[in-house]
């Protein structure tokens, strides 16, 4: 027996959907295709309002709210980009994306 973990690259889902590249205070509403786990973090490719398909960064904010608040196909989302974080102290890394993830329940 062994340990198996999913592994979905977001560049194999096949196809129109693009990746939501946000500005500061973007939102974007809709429901979840699919959750995966990327290279770096968790992902979802979300049917927004507006008609298009968008898959999220892999940011850790908002794989942290994913995994969190138990996101699954078929829930309506709504994400808020906040925007970058506080530089930390070594050069090497960046800032964090921040944002705010909600899920709609009845």
């Amino acid at each position: 027996m062994a340990w198996k973990g999913t592994e979905i690259d977001e560049n194999d889902y096949d196809d129109d959907s693009v990746f939501w590249e946000p500005d500061p205070k973007d939102t974007i509403q809709g429901n979840v295709k699919w959750t995966g786990k990327g290279k770096y973090n968790t992902f979802m490719v979300i049917e927004a309002d507006d008609g298009m398909t968008y898959k999220t960064p892999q940011h850790a904010s908002l794989s942290r709210q994913i995994r969190k608040l138990g996101i699954e196909e078929n829930d309506l989302v709504h994400i808020t980009f906040l925007g970058d974080g506080e530089e930390p102290d070594d050069p090497e890394y960046s800032a964090p994306k921040l944002y705010k993830l909600l899920k709609w329940e009845e």
